[in-house]
């Protein structure tokens, strides 16, 4: 499983070409938990065999259309606790 894990850095945002070098079609987990991201980062949301998402703590207050979530056909774990 190909995963990235970003944890408890800082991070307030990702670009569009954040996930440059990584392969699109092997990335299946990415854990940005306890950072300062105030929205769902939308590069993560063109990720087809992502199954695990984790958003927990940071500052999100709402999440982007529900079709926005269309491309996620695999996911099975999203964690948005400790978000507002």
């Amino acid at each position: 499983m190909s995963e990235i894990s970003i944890v408890n850095s800082g991070l307030v945002g990702l670009g569009q070409n954040a996930l440059d070098g990584f392969d699109f079609n092997e990335l299946e987990s990415i854990d940005l938990s306890w950072n300062e991201l105030t929205e769902v980062p939308t590069v993560v949301l063109r990720l087809a065999k992502l199954r695990h998402l984790d958003l927990s703590h940071n500052k999100i207050f709402s999440l982007p259309p529900g079709s926005s979530f269309n491309n996620l056909n695999a996911l099975a774990t999203l964690k948005l606790s400790g978000n507002k």
